[in-house]
């Protein structure tokens, strides 16, 4: 249940060992692109031979995520960061239907913006349900959607965020 920063990281863990999983989402969140890649031997090898350009890489990802401040300070530059989330989303989920359902219908920056590479990609595998109908009621083996629906459960896991006072 969620689909916040916690459940961006377990969805994708959890998703290839489950036989099913349905993913409760009351909000879509903002996915922007992680690019959390090895380091190609060669371009290892490159770096070693010129620590400026190793120097070089790090300020342009460093940059490429900072200069999100501006656009905090600017929402109308937010536009150019919700184009990245859009192509990542449409790139990673082909179904019109299911990329539809995890459009944020809000402006990038409102809420907390999540970065991954790998949570679409495990929405989309046939072992996974997307369910954005709400729930009514958690039953002893069951969660119960708004629209009636009864899902059997074998476990839930709430990654609906943590008490950051307690």
């Amino acid at each position: 249940i969620g689909t916040g920063a916690s459940a961006i990281q377990f969805v994708p863990a959890i998703q290839p060992t489950v036989g099913h999983m349905t993913v409760f989402q009351r909000t879509p969140p903002w996915i922007m692109p992680r690019h959390d890649h090895a380091i190609p031997a060669q371009t290892r090898k490159l770096f070693r031979a010129f620590p400026l350009l190793q120097r070089l890489a790090r300020a342009r990802i460093y940059l490429q995520f900072e200069w999100l401040i501006v656009a905090f300070q600017h929402p109308s530059l937010m536009r150019i960061a919700q184009r990245s989330a859009r192509k990542q989303l449409a790139a990673q989920v082909p179904d019109a239907e299911l990329r539809k359902k995890l459009t944020p219908n809000y402006s990038l920056g409102c809420k907390r913006i999540l970065l991954s590479d790998d949570y679409l990609p495990a929405l989309i595998q046939p072992n996974v349900a997307v369910n954005t109908d709400g729930i009514r009621e958690i039953r002893e083996h069951s969660v119960v959607d708004s629209a009636g629906v009864e899902h059997p459960v074998d476990a839930i896991i709430f990654g609906t965020g943590f008490n950051t006072l307690g």
